[in-house]
């Protein structure tokens, strides 16, 4: 089995966990499956997936910090990890930090038109909306 059929499995076993609840064990199967791959040149698309991951598991249980510390680091992984940036966008929303959001959704109405549903709201609450 190739390491993308890896990253593949493993990532759908995270998903899989966090989709019934169980956050705690979709977080534990992240980081181990971060810690069975070396950080390596040619990974580092796969390992942002499993960062990415590894956030949205954390921030389903409830831990912020930990959850943003984990979209950064896909971000310097794979600066184009758009999973990663919204990731960032909903903690920083949940953290009441509206302005450090906004640039992060750059270029992403274009990648996603749906994405004025968050975009407006969070410059409405700044009261920018003339944006």
């Amino acid at each position: 089995m190739c390491s993308s059929d890896l990253f593949a499995d493993w990532s759908r076993s995270i998903r899989a966990a966090a989709a019934k609840g169980d956050f705690k064990r979709a977080v534990e199967l992240a980081r181990s499956a971060i810690d069975a791959f070396p950080n390596e040149t040619g990974l580092s698309s796969n390992l942002a997936n499993l960062q990415t991951d590894l956030g949205n598991a954390l921030k389903g249980d409830g831990q912020l910090e930990a959850a943003e510390r984990s979209f950064e680091a896909a971000r310097e992984l794979d600066p184009g990890n758009v999973r990663a940036r919204f990731g960032l966008i909903d903690c920083y929303h949940l953290t009441d930090r509206l302005e450090e959001s906004l640039p992060l959704f750059d270029g992403l109405l274009e990648y996603d038109p749906m994405v004025r549903y968050n975009y407006a709201p969070a410059i409405a609450r700044l009261g920018r909306l003339e944006e």
